[in-house]
C-alpha cells in the first residue's frame, strides 16, 4: 500500500492512552503511537476522532 504516508512522530496529539490523532492535511487520523499503525483516516474533525476513540473504548 504505497499510498500510505509515514506518521510524523511529532505532529500528533495524545488523546487517550496509546492513542493518538494526526492531521493528515485532507482530514485526520486516528493511530496507535506505539505500533505506528492507522486505526482510521479521512475523519473529518478532530473532535470527531475523540469521540470515536471515546466510543470505540466505551464499547470494549
Amino acid at each position: 500500500m504505497s499510498d500510505i504516508k509515514r506518521i510524523d512522530t511529532n505532529a500528533y496529539v495524545t488523546v487517550q492512552g496509546q492513542y493518538a490523532v494526526v492531521n493528515e492535511g485532507s482530514g485526520y487520523a486516528i493511530i496507535n503511537t506505539q505500533t505506528k499503525q492507522v486505526i482510521a483516516r479521512n475523519i473529518s474533525s478532530f473532535l470527531d476522532c475523540v469521540k470515536t476513540l471515546e466510543y470505540i473504548f466505551s464499547n470494549a
